[in-house]
């Protein structure tokens, strides 16, 4: 999706060392906007805990593209 968007956007550019001193590499950084796009299919354990520290010790804007929110997107795209 975000390669037909016509955004210019990184692959996991960053990586964030988390108040629990873990590490936490967002997928993509999308550059006109600052923004932060996390994609999960499925949730590794742990994952939950650390997208949650990025964003409450980060003040990014960041969206969580989970497989609802990709299903949704793909049923109302013209190109899926």
């Amino acid at each position: 999706m975000l390669f037909r968007s016509g955004l210019v956007f990184l692959y996991e550019p960053y990586i964030f060392t988390l108040s629990d001193g873990s590490k936490y590499v967002p997928d993509f950084f999308i550059l006109h906007s600052h923004t932060f796009v996390e994609v999960k299919g499925l949730w590794e354990p742990g994952a939950k805990k650390k997208f949650k520290l990025f964003v409450q010790g980060f003040k990014y804007t960041t969206y969580l593209a989970d497989l609802e929110f990709i299903n949704l997107i793909s049923r109302r795209s013209p190109h899926a």
